[in-house]
């Protein structure tokens, strides 16, 4: 009996050192985890402030540049008008970073609720790309859309999805080359509809494709390219808040393809 309660104990101290062993492993690598997130939120946090920072000084820069030379008479009188389109364009630039900024903080608290309505699809992709016009000419890219006048109507927010493809289609215009097409289209699907925006640009490497959609990252191919860092995870938000989903794939034949895809009926 001493012998079998020895061999017992022994057993039990080797379990608990075992035990004791492992959640010195678990808790430590769990602390790390956590100290690692915290960084990464940390870095996150110092790369959209300096990237915020440089996005709103460009157009300040420049308003407070060209109202000045307006203001003392500086700029010679058949080109007042082109200063104050100047101006005009800067200050849109503005209002829509800001905007941008405003929607990302009240979509991510869920403070923005569904402003539902019955709209042909084809009205909300007029609306989308009639928003994002001003950057398409700016590019002198054309526009391609394709979307059958059968197609069902969408119980949606009309504001939040044009949005969401008004940021699909300039980021399109952004990366794409100048004078490209891009394709806007519609069709019906196994899942329900599905809206696309496929552009003839670099595409988006295989390992970006999910991280893209986070706010404030930004895949490689955007280096040097003007942004929030907000755009696709505003587009992901906007389309989670429909019940749909948002996916990018290689484009036909290059280029990238994104799709939104939004159930019908009860599914909505």
């Amino acid at each position: 009996t001493f012998l079998l309660d020895s061999r017992l104990l022994q057993i039990l101290g080797r379990g608990l050192m075992v035990l004791a062993l492992l959640s010195f492993v678990l808790g430590n690598l769990l602390v790390w985890r956590m100290l690692r997130r915290e960084l990464e939120l940390s870095r996150l946090r110092s790369d959209f402030i300096d990237l915020i920072s440089h996005e709103l000084r460009t157009p300040l820069t420049a308003l407070s540049l060209k109202a000045e030379m307006l203001a003392h008479g500086e700029v010679r009188p058949d080109k007042v008008a082109d200063y104050q389109r100047g101006l005009k364009a800067e200050v849109d630039r503005l209002a829509l970073l800001v905007g941008e900024i405003l929607d990302f903080a009240r979509l991510e608290k869920g403070r923005t609720p569904l402003e539902r309505r019955e709209v042909p699809t084809r009205a909300v992709l007029a609306r989308g790309l009639e928003e994002a016009r001003p950057a398409l000419r700016l590019s002198k890219q054309r526009v391609h859309v394709e979307a059958s006048r059968d197609l069902p109507s969408l119980d949606v927010d009309m504001d939040l999805l044009a949005r969401a493809l008004r940021n699909l289609l300039e980021n399109a215009s952004k990366y794409a080359p100048e004078g490209s097409e891009i394709r806007l289209g519609a069709e019906l699907c196994d899942s329900g509809l599905r809206l696309t925006v496929c552009d003839e640009g670099p595409g988006i490497p295989r390992q970006d494709r999910d991280r893209i959609f986070e706010p404030f990252i930004r895949g490689d191919n955007a280096l040097g390219k003007p942004g929030s860092g907000l755009g696709l995870a505003l587009v992901r938000q906007a389309v989670e808040a429909h019940g749909g989903r948002i996916r990018v794939e290689d484009g036909s034949p290059h280029g990238a393809r994104f799709s939104i895809t939004l159930p019908l009926g009860d599914a909505a």
